[in-house]
């Protein structure tokens, strides 16, 4: 796999997995079910990595070797990481540093 291709499986896998996790969670809300969206988007981002990256390498014919199944590994580390700082993470972030007084920063 060149750069190339990673960065567009990245692309595909950072546009597919936030649009599985929210219809995952609006299922959930739906039930009245409780959730952790964290562990949902793990979950999700390695199954949407791996399928797709599979995808890829049967789609373009190449070989399953030990250096590409590492890249395989890579592209579902990269997508959790990417897709655990969406907007739940930078709203709740947001939220928090409203919450800081200012003052207290200060008096140390």
């Amino acid at each position: 796999m060149d750069i190339t291709l990673f960065l567009i499986l990245f692309t595909v896998c950072e546009v597919l997995t936030p649009l599985v996790v929210e219809g995952i969670k609006a299922e959930f809300k739906g039930i009245g079910k409780s959730y952790n969206a964290t562990l949902i988007a793990l979950i999700v981002s390695i199954v949407v990595s791996g399928l797709c990256g599979i995808f890829a390498y049967m789609a373009k014919g190449i070989d399953f070797t030990v250096v590409n199944v590492f890249y395989i590994g890579f592209l579902m580390a990269a997508n959790w990481l990417g897709s655990t700082l969406g907007y739940d993470k930078i709203k709740q972030t947001l939220t928090n540093i409203k919450s800081i007084d200012a003052t207290d920063v200060t008096k140390e």
